[in-house]
């Protein structure tokens, strides 16, 4: 006679034990073979029953089974994991959202997690603990920015599954996402001109003559360290043509800035010897030479955004500009450029939003009657060179 089932166990369909020696559950199907089905106690027991509803059925029940009906309706009853169902989830979102390539980036990392703890469980026996469990493991600094991260996707993903009729509800929508403070105003620290000179000089004395050319073209251009890095010579005639990649589905997006004076020399002076179709570039060391190309880049002598943005941060901290600022996140870095730019265009009274590309308003067709709008702005030069009286800094 077979031992009784301890309190904790009663619930268990039949088949279906504990083993403590193996700390998973493990079934008997009809045959007596076992089948260890993990550790998810919600998962084994989902099995078991959907196991014991077919093949363990009183003969007073069994009746021949109609499979015109069950085609008919073939997602009331999930018999898969929902770790089957996810990638091709994935795609159709990412495919409907048509996001920008750093953002699928973000999103897919964030996927690959979301696969990682939800994929051996049932669709409907996931639950709003689950979910809490997730997003406390997924964020072990407890940052607001991440929760909401991970609970805007997992929302997002789950809807299409109860759209997809893989999910009868949704248990991420239960969850409310955290309030982000913004940071006062007053606690920013702006990057100002003689700030901009210092680190431009310092580049030069250290031979970084790539990172001035982008400093100079992301002031007098007003854009961030992505677009600068993907400037062809191509894209440049009488006009510096740039399609700002974060707000790419709108309007504002494509600029078109008249060549100048300033951005002629600049232009010029980048013209090293090197033979590269890129403004921002470099020689690689020899011995990297037959090396694969990282992600994102296309050509041997392109220079990734974030070699960009760290020998700046790095020529900054060098000069010890900022280090009563302990937290380096929270100093002016290569992105504040822009910022710089758009404050010194409009204290000299142009307005620099659509020469930015700075736009929040509602995405828009971008193509119209066959060609592609491009906005021109005006042709402003600014004098970075000139230092004010005023201590930006006291």
């Amino acid at each position: 006679m077979a031992r009784p089932r301890s309190h904790k166990h009663k619930d268990l369909p039949t088949g279906l034990v504990y083993r403590k020696d193996r700390a998973s559950y493990v079934f008997t199907r009809i045959d007596g073979s076992t089948k260890n089905l993990g550790k998810d106690r919600k998962r084994a027991k989902s099995l078991a029953f959907q196991y014991n509803a077919t093949f363990r059925v009183d003969p007073e029940l069994y009746h021949e089974v109609s499979y015109s009906k069950v085609e008919s309706e073939p997602n009331k009853i999930s018999k898969v994991t929902i770790g089957e169902l996810l990638p091709a989830i994935f795609t159709k979102i990412s495919e409907d959202k048509e996001w920008s390539s750093k953002t699928l980036k973000g999103h897919q990392c964030r996927f690959n997690l979301i696969l990682t703890f939800f994929g051996e469980m049932m669709p409907d026996s996931i639950s709003l603990p689950d979910v809490n469990l997730f997003l406390k493991e997924s964020n072990p600094t407890d940052s607001k920015g991440v929760f909401n991260r991970y609970l805007g996707l997992l929302k997002l993903i789950f809807n299409y599954c109860v759209s997809d009729s893989i999910m009868k509800n949704n248990p991420a929508n239960k969850k409310i996402r955290r309030t982000m403070i913004a940071k006062d105003e007053a606690e920013i620290i702006r990057l100002t001109t003689q700030d901009f000179a210092a680190i431009h000089k310092h580049a030069g004395l250290q031979g970084i003559q790539w990172l001035q050319i982008a400093m100079e073209l992301s002031l007098q251009t007003s854009h961030a360290v992505n677009e600068i890095a993907k400037l062809k010579y191509i894209d440049i005639e009488e006009y510096i043509s740039i399609q700002r990649d974060k707000n790419k589905k709108t309007a504002a997006s494509r600029v078109k800035i008249p060549m100048n004076y300033e951005l002629e020399d600049i232009v010029q002076r980048s013209k090293d010897g090197i033979d590269s179709p890129y403004v921002i570039h470099f020689l690689r060391q020899r011995r990297y030479l037959n090396r694969p190309l990282a992600a994102g880049l296309e050509h041997p002598t392109q220079l990734r955004n974030e070699k960009i943005s760290r020998a700046f941060s790095d020529a900054r901290d060098e000069l010890r500009l900022f280090d009563h600022i302990e937290n380096k996140e929270d100093r002016p870095s290569f992105h504040d450029i822009r910022s710089l730019s758009i404050q010194l265009q409009e204290a000299s009274g142009h307005d620099a939003q659509k020469r930015a590309a700075h736009s929040q308003r509602a995405s828009t067709e971008v193509y119209k009657k066959g060609y592609v709008q491009w906005n021109e702005v005006a042709d402003v030069v600014i004098d970075w060179r000139e230092q004010p009286d005023k201590d930006d800094h006291k």
